[in-house]
């Protein structure tokens, strides 16, 4: 019983192998080659034209958002800042002046180091800065193209 168990078992490689080979053999020329890790890394761009991009990408190609399709793929980080959850969905002159300062505090506290996190955090989010606090961050040229729609 075990011999025929392997034979079943060699036979089935063999066929499974000769039908990949064939496959790729008869595959048309210039069909795309895709990995699975590329079908997911750009999954979120499935639909999108590919002529939309930003200032930036206009200007000279280079842009700097470009880590963002990288970072959809990420858990979204908080920046102990969970209570701006309430604020998603919302236009960025709706806000009070004590809801603004909810933005302004958490912003205050950030390192430098941690306002790009913090920007495309709120993005995933769906929460849109409040204007004053958008217009502090748009001095900083770096952080210009993340209030670009």
């Amino acid at each position: 019983m075990e011999i025929k168990t392997l034979i079943g078992l060699l036979a089935g490689f063999l066929l499974l192998a000769i039908l990949l080979y064939l496959y790729y053999k008869h595959r048309k020329p210039g069909q795309a080659k895709f990995s699975g890790k590329q079908i997911i890394d750009n999954i979120e761009s499935w639909g999108e034209p590919s002529t939309q991009r930003c200032a930036s990408c206009m200007a000279n190609g280079n842009c700097p958002s470009r880590t963002h399709k990288t970072q959809k793929t990420k858990p979204i980080e908080y920046y102990n800042d969970e209570e701006l959850d309430q604020y998603a969905n919302r236009e960025a002159n709706s806000y009070s002046l004590e809801e603004e300062a909810d933005f302004r505090e958490v912003f205050e506290t950030l390192l430098e180091s941690d306002l790009k996190g913090w920007l495309i955090s709120l993005k995933k989010r769906h929460i849109t800065l409040p204007q004053s606090l958008q217009a502090t961050i748009e001095q900083k040229p770096e952080f210009r193209h993340f209030f670009i729609d």
